[in-house]
């Protein structure tokens, strides 16, 4: 374990030195000048004739330059009290060994000096380059130039054009580029940040040379939270600053990774929309062409998540249009759209006039009536509505209520805070009780009632669409709408089927309820279940409340309306407006958020910028020379005029002992620091291989698509933790450097030119340049890591690609239900009927393109559900499961047609009076009446019938016969020779159809088809997924039959296809109550074939009449005869594994699990690049490779106790230097007691480099313990050497070590590089 760093304050005094001795002056120094005759004689003496002539050479070789710039700044030295002689230059021709021969004597002249010997002092003019004022500013200008210019980038951005056109093959070219631009900005800034620290201690040893506070302060030596916190605690803000900024920037480093992104956009384009329909025309249908699209639309838009269709949206109806191309791409244009509203007044009173008895009734039967006059809130006027008549019979009084919907009609009293365009219609219900004296006269206890009027007008929309979704928005400020004189509420009310509403009111009778709601109340009910249905008996009290009316008239229109209008409101129309499509392209963009947070950290390091610019001149000032080299070190001494410890020897001697013997090793050097470097470095490289084994098994590392998060953590991770290795080889590398003085000094003999060069100074290359020539391999190495763990955060950015992939593994899933026959649910007609509605819905618009059917059904199939939930984790938006041989339950149909021997057809026709708006006209009106009558012959010889009457439109005796036939088709009753089980599993079904002729009064053609129905089961192979929340099948890859049916094992009971058990009740069916849409008349035509015609199926009423398409009508019919059947199975014979039937068998059989593969299509998953694998790999092995070498070396020198010859480069550097071997105190410490000063000219530091180091040439400086003439110890210093008065200390073969250093020393000169 490295030493840790030592506190001077509280060190022993200590001597290193045999004697007290004191450090040779100035003074010393010029009266060794003045005696030079003895000076060069003792030197010739000690060298002998051998070592003369170097001696002599090297004070003879000084150019004319230099020993004249020397002597003028001899002569000129007289601010510090020196002495003013006369010196005399003697020839460079001077005798070999003449004792005259000096390089400086008294002159015998005693004339002064001419202007030409002497100069006057150079001013100082040296700073530090990367603080210089330009300099900070070239990064200021940078800094506020990307403050400014990410707002823009992100304005731009946001625009749907992006930044402009890419390639989604560039992805890796804007990840990489930032990354790149910002380490090589963070590079250059963190020398500014270098020079911040180095020469702050400096500049305040020179502005308070008789301070404390700098004298063991050393930056460069503290991690970053300690440098920030010590600066900041100094008050030094320049340091802290600068610091703060380069923190900054590599964490803009991290950012910029993931802040360019290349992503499908849609740029809008302009286009010709032709616009297709108009709301401008006044619509007054009759109700006979008022088709109830809405009503099932509403259902199924609830019940199977189906979108609306084009034209319709939540808030409104708007025009449709088309575009000369299929709208692949979102076309948006500005159209109308029709808004509806209803304005209601709730009943405020009422009067309750005489009740009024009819008399032409038995006399057990009295019927009651009354004339209401109503009072509603903001109307003046009552209103007169006359109640149903109420039938009585003595005997059987009992409660009853009644509800009317009535149009009051332009010429009744209207209310004038109403709109009043369109007709008022009150909706009312009231309750019927026994009068208390008399129970045979009933009195009206209960009423409840709102007037209502609607209205609709038209607005400006934009409407975004394509082939699969439409999105309407309501623009604003465009002025008041335009109303439309169009009623929709008539429309509203007859788009609704009867058995869906009983709706009453004119113009249909009024009647008596007993125990339903009928109207937008009941409507409401079945449409939302939003309004519980309460009880109609008068028991609750919630039915008569007018605010409950209200609402359902509120409710029945907020979710009717925009359908009726889409459907009834419009009429065709031919225009051509301007558009826009927004096709989808590559588009270049920033993150918003990592723009953001980039734009803040910019504008923080333009503030620091800015605040050294202003400040580091007056901070940092200049110097003569740099102060920071050890030569300058020399020169800033002598400068100063004292030592940095003077007036503190016990600590200076403390600092000298720490020099010498001391055992500190860089934190970022120790052994256990380096140890954890190198677990974190091998699991980053086990990480990297793993994940690439992964990426390259798996087909991708893990799926990424649809996490807002992720694009950001596989970009940000990699770089974080690549920037921890490149922080700790850049950390490892200012450490090495900061030590390469010291470490060539103490393995050889250097000169002053290297001396006055600091590596830490140098960028990257130069630096790694020079240690390579003057072989500090440590250095070179160190460099070496720190150049290539540079591009490490780049590369980084590189390593993770998401790419559109798939990948399927096998698996299988158990049968969670089975079907049977279920407990009778007669009690349970409500959800009966609902079901049946919902199917009714299903079968009205199940030929849409928008359509899905419910989970786990498929057209006419009915699948068993499997034992998976939309909550599994194997889901995702790309997945599909593949179910192989999956069991599916279908109707199967074996049709014969019915002989026609079996057939009678009998036709007759009735006569009436025709009726118009004020009732008889007088003319006669007929139709024709037709009776079919089946006839079958059972095996036991007897005879079966039924027979089917359906009658033609009435016609005006005065109007000709139509010329064309009319379409004829219905569900004939069905016979059986044996009586039908209650639960059979089979059925038979009887269709007719052809074409009638009123004309000859006889079909044209007709076609009967008898049908058996059974349940069989279908092998299938399907595609599951998951959406909005439910499995559902894959409608673009249906299932496909892969074997042939078979009987269903456990037989199961046919579906009721009406809400009650006799379907020749008036109850809600499976069949929707729909009419030929283009409002063609008809013999007589069923539910079910109005279903297959369009716009609701593939038939046309033509096709009715057509025998050549026979085979098509029975397709077709019983085609919805099984998607029927299989949605009624869905909803009310399904069971759970656990569940028993209440037939035979009880339990189910043996459910084999099906098969199945789990596909995940499109899936982005993340890839790992081979070659950013590779490089990054490389990378670390070579650093942790380095610091593998590093710790075995530690290991070696310890168990050999010293160097270990096979080691050649040092990695470890312990007890090289002190701690804060940077503060000015410890580099004084280091050159006390050294020779430099009697040989270093005076005023040195205002020597230009290149004077001052050819002044040295042929002078080589050591490290190490030296031993003086006049001091009888021994001193650990950097000494001068060749100096008898000064040698090294070499312990008992100190001749040898001497003679070493000095050959070492000859062999290691190099050409002057300058300091950077």
């Amino acid at each position: 374990m490295a030493s840790q760093p030592q506190d001077l304050d509280n060190q022993p005094l200590l001597s290193i030195r045999d004697n007290d001795a004191q450090d040779r002056s100035n003074a010393a120094a010029d009266s060794q000048l003045h005696n030079s005759d003895d000076y060069l004689e003792d030197e010739n003496e000690d060298h002998g004739s051998s070592r003369q002539p170097q001696k002599a050479s090297r004070k003879s070789q000084l150019s004319d330059r230099v020993k004249g710039r020397v002597l003028a700044l001899q002569l000129g030295d007289t601010s510090r009290g020196t002495k003013s002689i006369e010196l005399t230059e003697f020839s460079h021709e001077a005798p070999r060994g003449d004792s005259s021969a000096t390089l400086l004597q008294p002159s015998d002249s005693e004339d002064e000096p001419t202007e030409e010997d002497t100069a006057a002092p150079r001013p100082a003019t040296w700073s530090p380059l990367w603080l210089k004022q330009s300099v900070v500013g070239v990064f200021l200008f940078l800094f506020f130039s990307f403050t400014v210019a990410f707002p823009i980038l992100l304005s731009y951005s946001e625009k749907p054009r992006g930044l402009g056109r890419a390639e989604l093959s560039a992805t890796d070219v804007w990840r990489f580029a930032p990354t790149a631009v910002l380490t090589v900005i963070t590079i250059f800034w963190s020398r500014v940040e270098l020079q911040a620290l180095r020469y702050m201690p400096w500049a305040i040893a020179r502005d308070s040379p008789r301070g404390s506070e700098w004298k063991d302060l050393d930056y460069t030596t503290m991690i970053p939270p300690v440098l920030l916190f010590r600066s900041f605690q100094n008050r030094h803000f320049l340091v802290f600053f600068a610091a703060l900024a380069t923190a900054l920037l590599r964490v803009q480093v991290v950012l910029s990774t993931n802040l360019f992104k290349i992503s499908l956009r849609g740029v809008p384009e302009p286009i010709e929309v032709n616009i297709l329909d108009s709301f401008d025309t006044v619509i007054d249908a009759p109700v006979s062409q008022i088709s109830m699209d809405a009503y099932y639309n509403a259902v199924a838009v609830r019940d199977f998540q189906m979108n609306l269709p084009f034209g319709a949206s939540k808030e409104a109806a708007y025009q449709t249009f088309n575009t000369k191309d299929p709208m692949r791409d979102p076309v948006t244009v500005v159209v109308n759209g029709l808004f509806t509203h209803v304005e209601c007044k709730l009943l405020t009173n009422y009067t309750n006039p005489p009740r009024r008895v009819s008399p032409d009734k038995k006399p057990m039967e009295k019927s009651f009536h009354y004339v209401l006059d109503m009072e509603f809130e903001g109307c003046p006027s009552p209103t007169a509505v006359r109640s149903p008549f109420m039938n009585w019979i003595d005997e059987d009084l009992r409660d009853t209520n009644f509800w009317i919907l009535d149009h009051l009609g332009r010429g009744a009293t209207r209310c004038l805070s109403l709109p009043q365009e369109t007709e008022h219609f009150v909706y009312l219900t009231g309750h019927w009780s026994a009068t208390p004296k008399n129970k045979t006269i009933p009195t009206l206890d209960n009423l409840a009632a709102v007037l209502c009027a609607s209205s609709a007008s038209t607005s400006k929309v934009k409407v975004v669409a394509d082939t699969t979704s439409q999105n309407m928005t309501v623009l604003q400020d465009q002025g008041e709408p335009k109303i439309v004189k169009s009623d929709p509420w008539p429309f509203l009310e007859w788009s609704i089927p009867e058995n869906s509403k009983r709706w009453v009111g004119t113009p249909r009778l009024d009647h008596r309820w007993d125990n339903i709601l009928p109207g937008p109340f009941l409507t409401t009910y079945d449409l939302q279940g939003e309004m519980s249905s309460p009880s109609s008996d008068g028991s609750d009290s919630s039915v008569y409340n007018s605010q409950n009316l209200y609402q359902s008239i509120l409710n029945i229109t907020s979710q009717m309306s925009p359908l009726v209008a889409h459907y009834q409101l419009k009429r065709n129309a031919s225009d051509v407006v301007q558009g826009s499509v927004s096709r989808k392209k590559p588009i270049l963009h920033v993150d918003r958020g990592i723009a953001i947070a980039m734009t803040i950290v910019f504008a923080c390091c333009a503030f620091i910028a800015l605040l050294l610019a202003l400040r580091s001149k007056s901070v940092f000032g200049t110097w003569h020379r740099d102060p920071a080299t050890l030569l300058g070190s020399m020169t800033f001494f002598q400068e100063t005029g004292h030592s940095a410890a003077e007036g503190q020897a016990e600590k200076d001697e403390n600092r000298k002992l720490l020099w010498a013997t001391g055992s500190y090793s860089p934190m970022i050097l120790r052994p256990w620091y380096r140890l954890l470097f190198v677990v974190y470095t091998l699991a980053l490289i086990i990480a990297l291989n793993a994940t690439h084994q992964r990426s390259t098994a798996a087909n991708g590392i893990a799926t990424v698509g649809g996490v807002p998060s992720s694009s950001f953590l596989w970009t940000f991770l990699p770089a974080l933790a690549m920037l921890v290795v490149a922080l700790h080889a850049n950390a490892t590398d200012t450490t090495v450097r900061s030590l390469s003085t010291i470490l060539a000094l103490s393995r050889r003999s250097c000169t002053a030119v290297e001396l006055d060069v600091y590596l830490l100074d140098m960028l990257g290359l130069k630096a790694w340049y020079y240690s390579l020539r003057s072989r500090i391999f440590s250095v070179t190495l160190a460099q070496s890591i720190a150049i290539i763990c540079a591009f490490l955060t780049t590369i980084s950015t590189l390593l993770f690609t998401p790419n559109p992939t798939s990948h399927s593994y096998k698996t299988e899933f158990d049968q969670r239900t089975w079907f049977s026959s279920v407990p009778s649910k007669e009690t349970l007609d409500n959800d009966r009927s609902l079901t049946r509605l919902s199917v009714s819905a299903l079968l009205s618009i199940s030929g849409r393109n928008n359509f899905t059917y419910p989970p786990w059904t498929y057209n006419d199939m009915v699948f068993p559900e499997l034992s998976m939930d939309s909550s599994d984790g194997f889901w995702g938006s790309n997945t599909v499961v593949k179910a192989h041989n999956m069991p599916a339950a279908r109707l199967s149909e074996d049709c014969k047609e019915v002989p026609k021997s079996e057939l009678t057809i009998e036709t007759r026709r009735d006569q009436g009076p025709a009726q118009n708006n004020e009732g008889e006209d007088g003319e006669l009106q007929t139709r024709a009446v037709v009776n079919i009558t089946q006839t079958r012959s059972c095996p036991d010889k007897s005879r079966i019938w039924a027979w089917d009457v359906s009658k033609a439109p009435w016609r005006r005796v005065s109007q000709p016969a139509p010329s064309s036939a009319l379409p004829y088709g219905k569900i004939l009753r069905s016979l059986y020779c044996e009586s039908k089980p209650k639960n059979s599993s089979w059925e038979v079904v009887t269709y007719a159809w052809g074409s009638f002729s009123e004309a000859t009064e006889s079909f044209d053609h007709l076609t009967l088809q008898r049908c058996n129905y059974s349940w069989v089961e279908v092998p299938t192979n399907v595609s599951l997924i998951q959406a909005d929340g439910s499995i559902q099948f894959d409608h673009s890859d249906p299932p496909i039959r892969v074997g042939e049916e078979r009987p269903w094992g456990a037989p199961f009971q046919m579906p009721a296809f009406s809400a009650t058990a006799d379907e020749n009740t008036k109850s809600t069916s499976v069949w929707p109550l729909l009419s030929i849409a283009s409002g063609q008349e008809a013999l007589a035509m069923a539910s079910q074939f109005n279903v297959i015609l369009q716009p609701y199926g593939m038939l046309t009423p033509d096709d009715i009449k057509n025998p050549e398409r026979q085979a098509d009508v029975l397709a077709e019919v019983t085609s919805l005869h099984r998607i029927a059947a299989a949605q009624l199975v869905h909803k009310e014979n399904r069971l759970r594994t656990n569940q028993t039937s209440t037939v035979a068998p009880f339990r189910h059989g043996e459910l084999s699990p099906v098969q199945a593969r789990i596909l995940r299509t499109g899936a982005i998953r993340l890839f790992q690049s081979e070659p950013a694998t590779l490089a990054l790999t490389l990378i670390l092995s070579l650093t942790v490779s380095v610091h593998i070498w590093a710790l075995a070396y530690t290991v070696f020198r310890y168990l050999f106790r010293g160097r270990i010859p096979f080691f050649p480069w040092d990695v470890d550097l312990k007890g090289l230097a002190p701690y804060r071997f940077n503060s000015v105190a410890m580099v004084s410490s280091l050159l006390e007691g050294s020779n430099y000063a009697e040989i270093l000219p005076k005023r040195a530091y205002q020597m230009y480099p290149p004077e001052l180091h050819e002044y040295f040439s042929g002078t080589f400086f050591r490290l190490g313990w030296f031993v003086g003439q006049k001091e009888k110890g021994k001193v650990f210093t950097v000494g001068i050497m060749d100096d008898k008065k000064f040698r090294p200390s070499a312990g008992d073969d100190a001749e040898s070590v001497y003679a070493n250093s000095h050959t070492a020393g000859k062999r290691s000169r190099v050409e002057e590089i300058p300091s950077s």
